[in-house]
């Protein structure tokens, strides 16, 4: 009779996948090193997380990542580090033991968000949930140039693939505030409720909600398209558009609204073209430029 042996540590492929699904958040059994058989790196991944300091004074995060302290310095910390897109995943499980920590939204944020840019893989997975709320998950996504996926399940904060380049992000939870804010391309699914100005200064690319954006989604939309299924708060679109000449097509900015609609649609909007194909409270009497349509019928044309 042959007895079969293994490499200690190690288990088959199915014994690993079924070890890593009883360790999402919220399981009430500890993570153990040898349930993960690419522990070894996340490790390392850890040790630089627990170096990593904000630096001092407010992050302005309307500002894009090469004049972000903030960021710069997670991506300093990480420059180093040997990554794939299964350690960063299971490094996103591992912060649950550091949910409590001093600044733990924004830091965890800037730090994953540079594990994926620095990382060369294409596809990742990101866990949220059972952590605060993460701000600036994703920020910066794709601004090495590369055609990510990002798909995060759980619920995220503020700024929410903020400054994003290129890519694919789907988000399996809530946003708050400012998601893809000052975004220069790339593609945001959010399957959940999205906050306060979504999309806002947004030059390039997609933003989808498939639910309910908070008030003010749009605004200052230099370029892109938003597209919401759900319901939209008050002055959507508003300010959205530009007197730049070189941007002075239409099409280079669209709004898109399946759903209900609140107060001052498009108020003080320069160019662009919002669509509504449902109720809207009042259309702003203060347009300055631009086309919106309800149900197909052309009510402003400035």
């Amino acid at each position: 009779m042959t007895t079969k042996t293994r490499e200690k540590g190690v288990g088959s492929k199915k014994e690993d996948n079924r070890a890593f699904e009883r360790h999402k958040p919220g399981s009430t059994k500890p993570l153990r090193a040898a349930d993960i058989k690419e522990h070894e790196v996340p490790r390392h991944i850890v040790k630089e997380w627990r170096k990593f300091k904000l630096p001092p004074g407010e992050p302005y995060l309307e500002e894009g990542p090469t004049e972000n302290v903030h960021y710069e310095a997670a991506e300093k910390v990480v420059e180093g580090l040997e990554l794939t897109a299964k350690d960063i995943e299971i490094f996103s499980i591992l912060l649950e033991r550091s949910k409590n920590a001093k600044d733990f939204p924004l830091k965890a944020g800037f730090f994953l968000s540079a594990l994926i840019n620095k990382c060369d893989d294409p596809k990742y997975v990101i866990h949220t949930r059972g952590l605060r709320k993460i701000d600036a998950l994703c920020c910066g996504a794709g601004r090495d140039g590369g055609m990510k996926e990002i798909m995060v399940h759980g619920d995220v904060g503020d700024y929410f693939a903020a400054w994003m380049y290129d890519g694919v992000v789907t988000l399996n939870g809530k946003a708050g505030h400012h998601t893809k804010v000052s975004a220069l391309g790339g593609t945001v699914i959010a399957n959940d409720d999205v906050g306060d100005y979504a999309a806002n200064n947004m030059d390039g690319g997609y933003l989808i909600a498939k639910k309910n954006v908070g008030h003010s989604a749009a605004m200052d939309l230099l370029s892109g398209t938003v597209v919401i299924i759900g319901n939209a708060g008050d002055r959507l679109g508003c300010e959205m558009g530009t007197n730049n000449p070189e941007h002075d097509e239409e099409e280079y900015r669209t709004v898109m609204a399946m759903g209900k609609v609140g107060n001052e649609v498009g108020h003080r909007m320069k160019s662009g073209v919002i669509f509504l194909w449902n109720e809207y409270l009042s259309i702003s009497n203060e347009i300055h430029g631009g086309k919106v349509f309800h149900r197909g019928d052309l009510r402003v044309d400035r």
